[in-house]
């Protein structure tokens, strides 16, 4: 009979850690082997640290459906019908428990995955056994705005560590599997934490269905040269009513898909923060092209219309002429962090 054997966070010890040199996501290894859950594997969710109906659980819930809906990838992870409502939980029983915990109780982090598997005796004789995960409890489980930049969002560390719990360690990216926050999000007005390109890459080689996915997303973030998560575009700027001017923005487009994807994108204003469709445009460019599996940022300069006076908000959307049938098609649009007050002039 093999014996358990620990690995917390995705951190080996006499084992390897690797990315594969084509690749950025990171992954286990035993010999040369990746190291794998033999069948798909549920959660049991705490209800005493993890109301029904509450933000935890939502946060919980979307974690698991996000890594589900990654195209191409096997839906390996799921939620048990069974609960625990008690207040102890315990690793190494062979239940993979999903907990809200105190922070002193996981060394201060935001969360921690305990990985068990069932030793590497025999190049690629290995699986893993067990996934524990703890969230702690001083977190921010609401739905972030999609300009925020922020380092307490429960929502994503639900995510991250459910991308541990599949057998994925850090990777420094723009995706969920950075080692720490602020993680990039996507556009709204739906859910805006989501698996990303590495992220999904990096869980369809480890559990390939063969499935192709399209999926882009735009961001009102960007990762920069020191690898840093940053709001494209904060401030304000100040534009006459007659128009005329211009403005330089970043804007960040995605691919989580598995192939390329030509479409058009469209840059707008409304008076309206949540003003995701309609508007009035400040530019499209048709025939753009993201490669699968990337997130790409550049800069845009548009020239600012005749508007009314007053405070307008700036907004982003790809795909907008919906010639790509994707997996998800509530993230394509996104409000900008810029602020655009038009003055009279």
């Amino acid at each position: 009979m093999k014996h358990a054997h620990f690995l917390v966070e995705a951190l080996v010890l006499g084992l390897a850690a690797q990315a594969t040199p084509a690749h950025a996501f990171v992954f286990t290894t035993c010999g040369d082997v990746k190291v794998v859950w033999d069948d798909p594997f549920a959660f049991v969710q705490n209800t005493f640290s993890i109301a029904p109906g509450g933000q935890r659980e939502s946060g919980f819930i979307n974690a698991v459906n996000r890594w589900r809906g990654v195209g191409g990838m096997n839906d390996m992870v799921s939620i048990s019908p069974f609960t625990n409502s008690g207040s102890t939980y315990t690793i190494g029983d062979d239940q993979n428990d999903a907990v809200v915990v105190n922070r002193s109780n996981i060394g201060g982090n935001n969360g921690l995955t305990t990985l068990i598997h069932d030793g590497c005796f025999l190049a690629g004789d290995m699986e893993w056994m067990e996934a524990d995960v703890q969230i702690a409890s001083d977190m921010n489980f609401g739905t972030p705005g999609e300009t925020s930049v922020a380092t307490d969002w429960g929502r994503a560390t639900w995510i991250h560590e459910v991308g541990h719990a599949h057998g994925l360690s850090h990777a420094q990216g723009f995706n969920v599997m950075r080692a720490l926050q602020p993680r990039p999000l996507v556009g709204g007005p739906g859910e805006r934490v989501d698996a990303l390109g590495d992220d999904a890459q990096g869980g369809r080689f480890l559990y390939p269905s063969g499935n192709t996915e399209r999926n882009l997303y735009a961001s009102a973030q960007r990762r920069n040269g020191s690898d840093t998560i940053l709001q494209n575009n904060p401030g304000t700027v100040f534009s006459c009513t007659g128009g005329g001017g211009t403005i330089t923005i970043n804007s960040t487009v995605g691919n989580n898909g598995t192939v390329n994807v030509t479409q058009t994108e469209r840059w707008w204003v409304n008076k309206s923060s949540s003003g995701h469709s309609g508007g009035t445009q400040l530019g499209q460019w048709n025939n753009s092209t993201f490669v699968a599996n990337t997130a790409h940022t550049r800069l845009i300069t548009l020239t600012m219309p005749p508007l009314t006076e007053g405070t307008w908000f700036l907004f982003h959307g790809v795909d907008v002429l919906g010639v790509a049938a994707e997996s998800r098609e509530n993230d394509n649009n996104v409000r900008e962090a810029l602020i655009i007050e038009v003055i009279k002039c």
